[in-house]
């Protein structure tokens, strides 16, 4: 499950590592007691605890866990596809099974959709940049939590059918083509390290008026939809973005400023909403714009990037490690 319970270090370097910190865990992740000295915060599901004002609450990217009642500091924003549990609960009250998994990916769960969306950022790229395949689209399978159709409330006490199950479902996921130089400039180290680190961050296109839009969006004079109210987009919060199903496509090479297009839509949300390049970018002279206006897009209205940032980007060691990694890129042949 991820869990850090010992750590060992020859802290007198007599050749014998030493025990400089134990921790075990109640199903929810409270720790037992123990008397330690380490200063390790990577503790339940590799999670970072955060003590800051005596909360002890696990960053999860998007949301906090609280482990004192095994519950979220949030709701899910996908609470609609539960409804008969509370948008607060952690794994479906069942965290010996399940978990709140960690990666390193952007994750879409229609491979159509996710191919639609890399095909249009390689086209924005291809563009600026004259690199035809920067991001490419890789499907894998997933432990999935579903309602179980099977399952009855009035005949629970009957029958051993749970109420919710755990399925192996394809989920689609975005990667980045290292034969680019992701340090060609601020924009492309971003997206690098949105793609790349310790954080999934779920991007869904969903139907522009629907219910999931309302409620994702969440805003006053939401009316006409995400495309007419709101540019096409909106970061939900740091580990969830909705694109408009009505978004058109780039033309490499075309005049792309008159309309909102899937790619400029999409690195808008993720490069100004999510990562903290949006802190700077929004005291600019065009602020929310400037991304826009570089890539060739259609720009919209002023607005501040908001608090909807990740907080992995932040970190120290995980900005050196995505360093690291982006350094390595561009090195082979391009195409």
């Amino acid at each position: 499950m991820g869990n850090t319970c010992v750590i060992f270090s020859d802290t007198n370097n007599d050749g014998e590592p030493e025990i400089i910190q134990e921790a075990d865990y109640y199903p929810f992740g409270m720790r037992h007691d123990r008397s330690t000295t380490a200063t390790n915060h990577y503790l339940y599901n590799g999670k970072e605890l955060n003590a800051d004002l005596g909360l002890d609450w696990y960053d999860y990217g998007a949301r906090w866990l609280d482990v004192e009642t095994g519950r979220w500091s949030t709701i899910d924003p996908l609470a609609e596809n539960y409804a008969s549990m509370s948008p607060f609960n952690y794994v479906a009250n069942n965290p010996i099974s399940n978990i709140d998994p960690d990666g390193r990916r952007i994750i879409m769960s229609n491979a159509i959709e996710a191919n639609n969306l890399v095909a249009d950022l390689n086209r924005v790229y291809e563009d600026k940049y004259g690199f035809k395949s920067a991001f490419k689209a890789n499907t894998k399978t997933f432990n999935v939590k579903k309602k179980n159709e099977n399952y009855s409330y009035w005949w629970s006490w009957y029958s051993d059918e749970p109420e919710f199950i755990t399925v192996k479902e394809p989920r689609t996921i975005i990667e980045t083509n290292n034969q680019f130089d992701w340090n060609t400039d601020v924009y492309t180290k971003a997206m690098f390290d949105i793609i790349n680190t310790k954080a999934d961050i779920t991007v869904d296109i969903i139907a522009d008026k629907g219910v999931l839009a309302r409620q994702t969006a969440g805003r006053a004079g939401f009316r006409n939809g995400l495309l007419d109210d709101l540019g096409g987009g909106h970061a939900v919060h740091s580990g969830y973005v909705v694109l408009s199903d009505l978004l058109s496509n780039t033309q490499v090479g075309g005049n792309n400023t008159h309309k909102w297009t899937l790619g400029h839509v999409a690195l808008h949300e993720l490069l100004y909403h999510v990562h903290p390049l949006g802190n700077y970018e929004e005291d600019t002279v065009d602020g929310a714009n400037t991304m826009r206006i570089y890539y060739g897009g259609r720009s919209g209205g002023s607005h501040n990037s908001g608090n909807k940032k990740n907080k992995m980007l932040l970190d120290v060691n995980e900005k050196q490690r995505l360093e690291k990694l982006r350094n390595s890129t561009g090195k082979k042949s391009k195409p």
